[in-house]
């Protein structure tokens, strides 16, 4: 079984930067983020004999986390997204950086309230930590998020129906058609009661010539022979067959309109539109915003008789 290695720091640690943090006003809020070991590991790995001493160097980030509404009178929504950001604290003259996330998920168990072992702060003159300085960076913070958070909402411009935030495209397309072919079914309906009323006096008028046809001791009109009247049983053989294609034209055209109708209903369900909603000021509410440590490991290697440092980011 392996044994875990320890990383040793120097008794007497030396370093350009302070091995105390910058005093904080009491009303702003300051923790450090743990040292992350699977992460330290990957690279002490690497030097399993070179590795001569190491101290953790913390530098100063930004937690800022928001909770936004989005509320649409048009749509008749309200959605709550909470935003999470850990950004590097800028000095002075600079503003933060709100797209630079240093931590892709944020976890309040990783907080610490005390520094992991000899460590040392990164930081010079040019960082104001004053209650001042936050409430600027604070807002900044306010006006990227007016200024970047929007929420998306699909709908279908013909039907009057948007897609809930939590709903799925697939779920959204078979409410659509439900929606279209509620709509549209009067309008079918008519259409084919029309074709069936025309149908329903096609068979009876067809019924009628077939039963007036000409006929020798009843024998049907398809089996005269050149003796009868001849001129009488063409004109209902020419009839009786004019009939009967013009009821298979109802049922090909019944067949159409239902075709007609599927495709429209496709095309209108799948009808998509897309409106922007975005927050004013009134929508953000900050739910914390502080000062967060972060580790760095800076390591003193020892190869080929020269030694060297390497900072290894350990969060």
């Amino acid at each position: 079984m392996a044994v875990k290695r320890q990383l040793k720091a120097r008794k007497t640690p030396s370093s350009e930067h302070p091995a105390t943090p910058p005093k904080i006003n009491s009303s702003l809020e300051m923790f450090y983020y743990a040292v992350d070991q699977n992460e330290l590991e990957k690279v002490t790995r690497e030097y399993p004999d070179q590795i001569v001493t190491s101290q953790i160097l913390y530098k100063p980030a930004l937690l800022a986390i928001a909770r936004i509404t989005f509320e649409g009178s048009r749509w008749e929504i309200h959605h709550e997204r909470d935003v999470v950001k850990v950004v590097p604290f800028p000095p002075y003259t600079h503003m933060a950086i709100w797209e630079e996330d240093l931590i892709e998920k944020w976890e309040n168990a990783n907080s610490r309230l005390a520094p992991e072992g000899i460590s040392f702060y990164v930081f010079d003159k040019s960082y104001d930590f004053t209650p001042e300085r936050f409430e600027g960076l604070q807002e900044e913070f306010i006006q990227h998020l007016i200024s970047s958070e929007h929420l998306e909402i699909f709908y279908n411009p013909y039907l009057k129906m948007d897609r809930k935030i939590t709903e799925s495209e697939e779920s959204f397309q078979i409410r659509c058609l439900e929606k279209a072919r509620e709509e549209a079914q009067p309008e079918l309906q008519k259409i084919l009661e029309t074709i069936l009323r025309q149908e329903a006096r096609l068979k009876e008028r067809l019924d009628r010539e077939v039963r007036e046809a000409p006929t020798t001791n009843g024998t049907d009109v398809a089996t005269l022979d050149n003796n009868q009247t001849e001129m009488n049983a063409h004109v209902a053989l020419v009839t009786i067959d004019q009939i009967r294609k013009e009821l298979e034209g109802l049922e090909a055209q019944k067949l159409d309109k239902l075709e007609e109708f599927d495709s429209d209903l496709e095309r209108t369900a799948h009808a998509r539109e897309k409106d922007i909603i975005r927050v004013n000021r009134s929508n953000v509410h900050v739910l914390r915003f502080a000062l967060v440590w972060l580790p760095y490991t800076e390591l003193i290697i020892e190869e080929n008789e020269e030694r060297r440092s390497q900072q290894i980011k350990c969060f």
